[in-house]
């Protein structure tokens, strides 16, 4: 019967967070390509500790 009931769950759906928000312990891209933040205990974002790695040269540029 196509209208029977499974006991299957299913994934639980994303919340959104507010803007300056992030689920804590979580890794989030800092949003320059290149550095990862981790967000705190607290959730918010300006108190997240992320990496200070440099961004990539642009001379290095790979041409089609």
């Amino acid at each position: 019967d196509p209208a029977a009931c499974t006991l299957m769950a299913c994934p639980p759906r994303p919340m959104l967070l507010p803007a300056g928000r992030c689920r804590p312990f979580e890794s989030y891209q800092k949003g320059d390509g290149t550095n990862t933040c981790t967000c705190p205990l607290s959730g918010l974002k300006n108190e997240a500790r992320c990496t200070a790695l440099p961004c990539p040269s642009q001379d290095h540029v790979l041409l089609p």
